[in-house]
């Protein structure tokens, strides 16, 4: 079945197909990260939540029969290019643009989420994914929206970015303890509107600055930080009054920018002689992040940002 609409022309995909005995002795496809997205997109792990599903990165692997490294490169171009979200923690995916390859056909169908939805593991993730659905399914009508508030909850009351942030930092305060303020970013920046690629982000900071301390977990405390960090980026102008970014791949490249600059700030990089708290200091990840290390890196530095 086509749909045509203005974007382009979509045809839906069985999940069948993957177990289909004459497609199944095919040659299989090699590793990539095309492969990654159209087995993402339609494989037998989906549900009927489009772009809304939970399995391991090993679990998708072996399915596919790729090795685990084969996996993680074609898993990095992907989030690279912000096609995905995927939480670690909960091994929830989501896809941002598959509600718009596979619009439900009538409101009935969105009242069918409500059992699947109260399944998904909660996490922030899910709180994006329920926003970017309802959004698309309010354009598609307002019956298709509120008939996603009945299945999957009610209509978020934060609906304006003011909002958004006001209950986000609250949230944080309760959640975490005081010293961890100053790890976030203080950046008023709005909710981006291009997914944020966590792990190309801190792929940038390890190629940049492989002296500072590596990245060994990508918390949810520090998903939070990126996601505000990036939407900084994406919406934030220079002194000329220039964007710095408006597309994923040009804030990729403000963003290795920054963190090599950072590398010529000696007092970020702990060149000097020190004494008190800030001997043996140097900033990390978390620090270059906030305010605070957004100050030393563009202020303090001589850097065009």
């Amino acid at each position: 079945m086509a749909a045509a609409t203005r974007e382009g022309i979509y045809r839906r995909m069985s999940v069948r197909m993957w177990g289909d005995e004459r497609f199944m002795r095919l040659s299989p496809m090699q590793p990539s990260g095309q492969a990654l997205w159209i087995y993402a997109l339609s494989g037998p792990h989906t549900g009927p939540i489009p772009g809304v599903f939970v399995a391991g990165r090993a679990a998708l692997a072996e399915s596919l029969g790729w090795d685990n490294e084969d996996f993680g490169k074609a898993f990095d171009e992907v989030l690279r290019e912000g096609l995905a979200e995927f939480d670690p923690k909960t091994r929830l995916w989501f896809i941002p643009k598959a509600i718009h390859h596979n619009m439900p056909q009538n409101p009935n169908v969105v009242l069918s989420w409500r059992q699947t939805w109260a399944l998904l593991p909660e996490s922030d993730l899910r709180e994006r994914a329920a926003e970017c659905l309802r959004a698309a399914l309010y354009g598609l009508s307002e019956p298709f929206g509120k008939a996603f508030d009945e299945a999957c909850g009610k209509p978020f009351e934060k609906a304006m970015p003011n909002d958004l942030a006001k209950q986000e930092q609250e949230q944080e305060q309760e959640q975490e303890q005081e010293q961890e303020k100053e790890k976030r970013p203080s950046v008023s920046s709005p909710r981006p509107t291009i997914p944020c690629p966590y792990q190309s982000i801190v792929d940038r900071y390890h190629e940049k600055l492989p002296e500072l301390p590596r990245v060994k977990l990508t918390t949810e405390a520090r998903q939070r930080a990126m996601r505000k960090w990036w939407g900084w980026v994406l919406s934030s102008t220079k002194e000329t009054g220039e964007r710095r970014a408006t597309t994923a791949e040009e804030a990729l490249a403000w963003i290795g920018g920054y963190f090599a600059h950072a590398s010529g700030n000696d007092f970020l990089m702990g060149r000097g002689e020190r004494s008190g708290v800030h001997a043996n200091w140097r900033a990390d990840f978390d620090f270059l992040l906030t305010e605070r290390g957004m100050r030393h890196v563009i202020e303090k530095t001589e850097v065009a940002a």
